[in-house]
């Protein structure tokens, strides 16, 4: 389980790094929140420290665009 998160981590980031697609803000709160969704509750932070703190970060970047306080074209 750890390791799919980890690759769809990595797929998002290069999703986003790609120059030769744009993404939009919609499009990445959407997928942050599927990450969140999928993975809630499945890493404890006494054994997997990384991969809570990466959902935490996660999670708060998706309800921080749901919640507006990024405006799409200040990124």
């Amino acid at each position: 389980m750890q390791s799919n998160f980890w690759s769809y981590l990595l797929e998002t980031t290069e999703t986003i790094e790609s120059s030769e697609q744009t993404i939009s803000l919609n499009q990445l709160e959407s997928r942050l929140q599927n990450i969140g969704f999928l993975y809630e509750k499945t890493f404890d932070p006494v054994d997997s420290f990384e991969a809570y703190v990466a959902l935490k970060l996660i999670n708060t970047i998706s309800q921080t665009i749901q919640s507006n306080a990024i405006q799409e074209n200040a990124i």
